[in-house]
């Protein structure tokens, strides 16, 4: 257990076991969650890859990258700085720094982000609701997590995503299932087209609340069995069976 320091005052975080020996920091605002997991499952790199996880949070997706074989250089860019610290505490923690590069910068800040061209995956589990969308929360860290900070925050990420992107480059993404309409537009918009969907729904029968996506500058769609997870967040089948 260790405490950050944020507006003025301490924050206690503690330390989630992730598997493979590696943990992330956690506190009341940010716990494990199964999009993040089934989002850095999804997204599969491969060791020559060069991965970057864009709004990283507390680092879980490049942490979980690294407890098998880690892309060969990763690339974590957050712009809270509480969250920030919150990664790099797991980070350092781990003797991870030589293989995880955090940076701290808004994805539309390309003079503080990686060259353009330079990653052959880019991965981000953006906020789920619309800008303007429902009730917004009197924490401003939370709100972040949550809600969109313009109308244009999409296509903003679709943007930095497609900017990073070396030739034959996949940006994987995860997102509500009612929003995936507002998702494609923002990938077209950004040069990017959709080449892999797959929906996740807790049971047989019940509506999909997630969905994955990986998109390409080019390339035909493949449409991925429905992943039925028997329910929704850490701890339960879902994760045991695909992050034991």
């Amino acid at each position: 257990m260790c405490e950050l320091s944020h507006g003025g005052g301490f924050l206690t975080l503690t330390f989630e076991p992730i598997g493979g020996g590696l943990s992330v920091a956690v506190d009341e605002r940010m716990r494990v969650q199964e999009d993040a997991l089934l989002l850095s499952r999804f997204a599969a790199p491969t060791a020559d890859d060069r991965a970057c996880d864009l709004g990283t949070g507390n680092g879980i997706i490049p942490l979980l990258w690294c407890r098998r074989t880690p892309p060969q250089t990763m690339t974590a860019v957050e712009r809270e700085p509480h969250f920030c610290r919150m990664a790099r505490a797991a980070i350092e923690r781990h003797g991870l720094c030589d293989r995880i590069t955090l940076t701290e910068a808004n994805w539309n800040d390309t003079a503080a982000m990686p060259p353009a061209g330079s990653m052959t995956l880019v991965t981000c589990n953006p906020p789920f609701f619309a800008f303007g969308e429902g009730r917004p929360s009197p924490d401003p860290l939370r709100d972040a997590m949550r809600h969109e900070d313009s109308p244009a925050m999409l296509s903003e990420l679709s943007r930095a995503a497609a900017r990073l992107l070396a030739n034959g480059g996949r940006f994987c993404l995860c997102h509500r299932p009612a929003r995936l309409p507002d998702v494609l537009q923002a990938l077209n918009s950004a040069g990017l087209t959709p080449t892999r969907l797959q929906l996740v729904q807790s049971q047989d029968g019940a509506r999909a609340h997630l969905v994955l996506l990986e998109a390409k500058r080019t390339g035909p769609l493949d449409v991925l069995p429905t992943l039925v997870t028997a329910d929704k967040g850490q701890g339960t089948e879902v994760y045991h069976r695909l992050f034991r």
